[in-house]
Parts: structure tokens; C-alpha cells; sequence
């Protein structure tokens, strides 16, 4: 028994060396710390995610200015020489536009993209444009279907904008069928979401 009682002893001596307002204040400053470590761990956690998202807009918006550049070379390459008039209407496009996800109004790669188009169209009064709008395979059919005829309206609005004649310019559209791409991943996706423009001579 009196084994026993010695460490109680110690115990209660020890207890009753520190004040009860400090022993409070400590267990209430380890509780703050607490807190701030979970709402740090939550902070970084949320920035990671943040920088994940960005960093894959980011590379999709890169290939996008990529193929941009692409065409603004060949653009500038064919402006060096007079067009091939003997040319026959082909399933590739002369040039392609590309569209965020579920949207339809025209992004910033596009704009000089149609430009060229309508300065070729306003220098060869003998060619029409034909627009062909894509979805990817995301999505109900018949909405797909319905999204890729305002992509269409869109690129074709823009022609008319600047003076290029309604009747110059044809538009069809299909939805999700005839991808480009087989994915349904949407970061390689992108390449779905297209207008696909043709110049044919009348």
C-alpha cells in the first residue's frame, strides 16, 4: 500500500505546481495550433488542387496558340503565291477553329484564324466557304447536335460581320460523330470541338 500511495504523491505534487490559469492557457494555445496546422493542411491542399487545374488550361491552351501558329504560317506561306484554283473540294480542311468545353462563342485563336479566311474570300470572288461544326463525345446527342449549329453560327456570323456575302457561305453540323480524336479525355478532347472550314470554288 505504501508503494502505491509514493507515485499518487509525486502526482498530485506535480499537478500542484502549475498554476490552473496557466495550465488553461496552455491546453488553449494547443488547441489554436491545432486549428491553424488543419487550416494550413486545407490551404495547401486546396492551392495544389488549384495548380493542378491551372497548370492543365494552361497546356491546353498552349497546343491551342500551337495550332494557331501552325496555320498563321501557312497562311503566310500561301500569300507568297497565287491559289491553286484547279484544286478539288477535299475532306481536310484548309483551316479549323476550336471551342472550350460546352461553349460556342469563338476564343481568341480563332479571330485571326477567320480573318484569314475572310481576307481570301474578299480577294477570290470564285470561292465559297463551307463550315462544318463538331462537338466531342460528351453529352447527350441531340444537345451535341444542337451545339455544334451555334458553333457553325458563330463562325459564320463573324464572316458576315466583315462584309463576306450570306450567300458565300454553307454550314452544316454533326454533333459528336466523325471525331477526330477517340478519347474521353478531356484535356485531349479539345481537338473535338471544332469548326472545320472549306474553301471550294463555285
Amino acid at each position: 500500500m505504501r508503494n502505491f500511495l509514493i507515485p499518487l504523491a509525486i502526482v498530485f505534487s506535480f499537478n500542484a505546481c502549475i498554476p490552473p490559469g496557466k495550465l488553461n492557457e496552455s491546453i488553449e494555445r494547443s488547441n489554436k495550433l491545432a486549428n491553424s496546422q488543419d487550416k494550413l493542411k486545407s490551404e495547401l491542399s486546396d492551392s495544389v488542387k488549384a495548380y493542378k487545374q491551372n497548370e492543365k488550361a494552361y497546356r491546353q491552351r498552349i497546343i491551342q496558340l500551337e495550332d494557331s501558329i501552325s496555320h498563321v504560317i501557312k497562311s503566310c506561306a500561301d500569300s507568297q503565291t497565287q491559289p491553286d484554283k484547279t484544286t478539288a473540294y477535299s475532306n481536310e480542311p484548309q483551316h479549323v477553329i476550336y471551342f472550350d468545353f460546352d461553349k460556342y462563342n469563338l476564343i481568341d485563336s480563332s479571330f485571326h484564324i477567320l480573318s484569314t479566311v475572310i481576307g481570301f474570300l474578299k480577294k477570290n470572288d470564285d470561292y465559297n466557304c463551307v463550315l462544318q461544326g463538331y462537338t466531342d463525345i460528351e453529352g447527350p446527342e441531340e444537345y451535341n447536335l444542337k451545339l455544334s449549329e451555334n458553333r457553325v453560327a458563330s463562325a459564320r456570323n463573324y464572316l458576315l460581320s466583315y462584309g463576306i456575302s450570306a450567300n458565300r457561305i454553307t454550314g452544316s453540323f454533326f454533333g459528336k460523330a466523325f471525331v477526330r480524336i477517340e478519347t474521353i479525355d478531356r484535356e485531349a478532347n479539345w481537338r473535338n470541338r471544332r469548326v472545320e472550314i472549306f474553301l471550294t470554288r463555285k
